[in-house]
């Protein structure tokens, strides 16, 4: 009877710590990897004048192995349309590659309304996403060569909440 009350106990203890460990995902503080640690930098004003946009990078993280996989969460003003956003994220993909060529295996570019980060938290969701992929494939990151980037496609996605025409 005892042996069982202590595993109860344990299952319990486990539980508790699960649940309050958990937070929401719509709800993410952006600490996340130091800017100056990764091997580029970024000069926004020089992305904002190729665009024509105001952009703040919010975070940046790094993650696997060679060739590895770069994150990143970028706000805007306001909602843009998918034409806007492929020239915004190949530019600042094209920019990081120029600095450190081959590096990444593949990016991800998440990308946020200002008013939707209210003092260091995602408040709101994203409104659109891009992947730079060999072939257009999450499959074929970091299983294919990167040969000079030859064979990545972009995939953009805009979601309901911040469709543009």
């Amino acid at each position: 009877m005892r042996v069982k009350f202590i595993f109860f106990s344990i299952i319990i203890l486990v539980a508790t710590g699960f649940l309050f460990g958990c937070k929401k995902e719509s709800q993410g503080s952006l600490a996340g990897i130091n800017v100056n640690q990764l091997p580029f930098q970024l000069d926004v004003s020089k992305i904002e004048e190729t665009i024509g946009r105001r952009i703040q990078i919010l975070k940046m993280d790094e993650n696997g192995s060679w060739p590895s996989h770069l994150f990143l969460w970028v706000a805007l003003d306001d909602f843009i349309p998918k034409s806007q956003l492929q020239l915004l994220s190949s530019t600042i993909v094209t920019e990081i590659i120029r600095q450190v060529p081959d590096r990444f295996g593949s990016f991800t570019l998440h990308y946020f309304r200002k008013q939707d980060v209210e003092d260091g938290v995602l408040q709101g969701r994203r409104f659109a996403y891009a992947n730079y992929l060999p072939h257009g494939k999450w499959e074929k990151a970091g299983r294919v060569p990167i040969d000079g980037y030859k064979e990545y496609k972009w995939i953009i996605n805009t979601l309901s909440v911040g469709r543009s025409k």
